[in-house]
């Protein structure tokens, strides 16, 4: 399964509407912890869409 994949089915399964919802879910989620977002510096949303 492609991180593409991944995106589309995490979308998906909480249920949210677009990719920006993710990249807000996910820094709502994680804020404060620097090393869990710094991977996601080094993906560009084109290839998550």
């Amino acid at each position: 399964m492609t991180l593409v994949n991944v995106v589309r089915e995490l979308v998906s399964y909480l249920n949210l509407r677009n990719m920006e919802e993710l990249l807000r879910f996910v820094k709502n989620t994680f804020m404060g912890t620097p090393s869990l977002m710094k991977p996601l510096n080094y993906i560009k949303i084109e290839q998550l869409l």
